[in-house]
């Protein structure tokens, strides 16, 4: 809209969550690698529960002795690909963003892992706006738009 997005670009970053294919989790606990770069005291205990909850990882980890507080192990030892993939998006939904971009997530992921993952960021769909980058055409199935990049150039793409 003939906006320059450059003078204020802390105020739309904000709006927006990214999901890797590789999430880097700390040797911490799960509690603190979903409010990653949030103080310890300032970390919000109901928020994190919350995105838990929409990541479907609640009564996993509700299930440990330590519950949030389990340290995470050295290389995420203790946790599946798609629990750190799990993690990877609570931590995107604990800043509460408008849009979620998910770059070629699921990679790393088994079939049967993939699909658990699928149904919660299809989940999403109504609450905010997704962009997901794959070369899975058939994990785009649920998306409303699908466009392939092709030539440099973008195009819609009927599936």
């Amino acid at each position: 809209n003939d906006s320059k997005i450059d003078v204020n670009s802390k105020s739309w970053k904000k709006n927006i969550g990214y999901v890797p294919q590789s999430i880097f989790l700390n040797n911490e606990s799960i509690r603190e690698n979903i409010a990653f770069g949030v103080k310890k005291e300032n970390i919000d205990d109901t928020k994190v529960i919350e995105v838990l909850k929409k990541v479907h990882l609640y009564d996993f980890v509700n299930k440990k002795k330590d519950g949030v507080d389990t340290i995470i192990s050295d290389n995420s030892l203790n946790l599946s690909g798609g629990q750190i993939q799990r993690i990877g998006i609570a931590r995107a939904l604990y800043r509460d963003p408008k849009i979620l971009i998910f770059d070629e997530s699921t990679n790393s992921l088994d079939l049967e892992t993939e699909k658990e993952f699928m149904k919660a960021v299809y989940k999403l769909k109504g609450d905010k706006i997704i962009i997901f980058v794959s070369h899975k055409i058939n994990l785009l199935k649920g998306c409303n738009k699908v466009y392939e990049l092709k030539n440099k150039n973008l195009q819609p793409r009927v599936i």
